[in-house]
Order: structure tokens, then sequence, then C-alpha cells
């Protein structure tokens, strides 16, 4: 059992076609303000302040707000205002289907109530099968950077889909992408994401903020490389004792994931499905 997107297990279930979830989500990223804006539109900000805090979010574990009241750009009463007027201005998925006509308000009660039971059994499915297999805190930690990262950084919404296995990982029809970073420290641990080409240009695409016809196979790589550097070292500072030093090596590529498993002893799988695709993450020591 795998955690869904409410949207995808709609489609899955045939309570929406793909066009209309399409135009659903295009209408929610369309409606759904971001801080950011807002904070501009109102005049808290002007776009260049805009633009340095989502500079310095690409290297802090932390929320826009938070960072602009730090950088004393705004009041902590100003960021009070602006999450009051994006909360007002949220529309939430379900709402958005009942309001362009695609599903009545009692269908949307009815199949949340479903998906809700279903994601948290398949919750308890995934972390009972994290428990048996060890190494607990590393994955959900890494599981839940990826997810966080996966937000702020690339603008995509991203679940954890639990572990999985190098056959399992590799596909049949298309080659997988695949980015290393090693950590030295007390016990080395080599992170990597592995992804398709389309995946790969889409994060560089929303890490660079380029159109993907700018984006060459070199640029691609270098992006997923920065990605994972940021993923890299928001783990080692969350897995790593204060009192013990680290050392991320520079980013290595290529297009063999069983690789991993010639070098490595350990090698553990997660899947992590987003918009933009999905993201194979290893862990390896």
């Amino acid at each position: 059992m795998a955690t869904k997107f409410f949207g995808q297990y709609l489609l899955e279930h045939r309570h929406i076609n793909k066009h209309q979830l399409l135009e659903a989500l295009a209408f929610q990223r369309a409606n759904n303000p971001i801080l950011g804006e807002l904070a501009v539109e109102h005049g808290f900000l002007n776009s260049e302040q805009a633009r340095k805090i989502n500079q310095r979010q690409q290297a802090e574990d932390a929320r826009f707000g938070d960072i602009a009241v730090a950088m004393k750009l705004i009041t902590v009463e100003q960021l009070q205002q602006l999450i009051s007027l994006q909360k007002q201005g949220r529309k939430f998925f379900g709402e958005i289907l009942v309001e362009l006509g695609h599903l009545s308000q009692q269908q949307l009660d009815e199949q949340l109530d479903i998906h809700s039971n279903e994601q948290a059994a398949a919750q308890a499915q995934i972390q009972s099968a994290i428990k048996k297999h060890g190494n607990t805190y590393n994955i959900n930690a890494l599981a839940g950077i990826l997810c966080r990262l996966s937000q702020r950084s690339l603008a995509t919404t991203a679940h954890f889909q639990g572990l999985s296995t190098l056959q399992e990982s590799t596909p049949t029809d298309s080659d997988l992408y695949l980015s290393s970073i090693t950590i030295e420290s007390v016990r080395d641990l080599t992170i990597s994401i592995a992804c398709s080409k389309e995946a790969m240009t889409e994060i560089a695409c929303r890490l660079i903020k380029i159109p993907a016809d700018e984006v060459d196979e070199e640029l691609a790589w270098d992006a997923s490389g920065e990605f994972l550097n940021l993923v890299a070292g928001y783990f080692a500072k969350e897995t790593i004792p204060d009192d013990c030093s680290y050392k991320a090596r520079p980013p290595v590529f290529s297009n063999d994931l069983g690789s991993l498993e010639t070098i490595y002893e350990n090698v553990t799988y997660l899947r992590i499905d987003t918009d933009i695709g999905s993201l194979i993450v290893c862990l390896s020591s």
C-alpha cells in the first residue's frame, strides 16, 4: 500500500479524469497566494528583498516568513498579517473540484474520509517496514528532508512511498540519472538521488528558474548536484552529533543505479513521489 495525493487517488478510482485533475491543479497554482508574492504586493518587501530571502531559503531549512523576520525585513506583526491574508486566499484541492463542478460536496466528503483512512493505513505499513529494516532515524530524517526541500526549493509536493529494492527502482523502458554525495564523518554515508532525464530537467528548471528549452544535459546534472548538496547539508546537520565534524565530497554522476551495490555493503532505497516524477533516494554505507 502506498501513500497517494488526493488527486491521484481520485483519478485512479475514476472519480475525476486526467483533464479535470490538471485543470484543478492549474487553478490551485494560479489562485493560492505565495507568502513572498503577498509581501511584495502589500508593500512589506520589494522584489529584490524577496529574491534575497528566496536565495537564503535555498541554504536554510526555514520558512520564508521566518527568514524575513530574522533578516529584520518585516516584523512579527507583519508576518502574522501576511499569514492571515494567505489563509484567506487559500483554496484546497477538494474545494476547487467542487467549485469547478467536478465533484459534489457529498462526493468530496465521502472520498476525503476514505482517502484519509487509506493514507493512515499506508503510513502505518511504511513505518512497520522501516522498523524491520533498521536505521529508522536516518531513513525518516532523509525522507522528511526530501519532502520539505521538494516543497521549498522545487515547488512540488512530495510523498514518501516507503522502502524499495534495486529491481523495483530500475525502470525497464528508460535510463535513470544518478547523483551521489558522500558525507565523511565518524561513519561515512553516501546519499544518492536517481530520476528520469525529464525529472532531472524539471529540477533544473525549478531550482534555477529557467525554461526547459534552456536546460542542456550538463546544466541538468549540475542542478541535480546542487539540489543534492542541499539535501546532504540538511541531513548532516540533522543526524550527525554536534561534537562530530563532517565534510561533503563533491557530487558524482552516473547512469548506473546498480553500481551502488558494487561499491557499498549496505544500500537502502527510498521512493519519493512528486508531481515532476518519482525520485529514488539511496542511503549507502
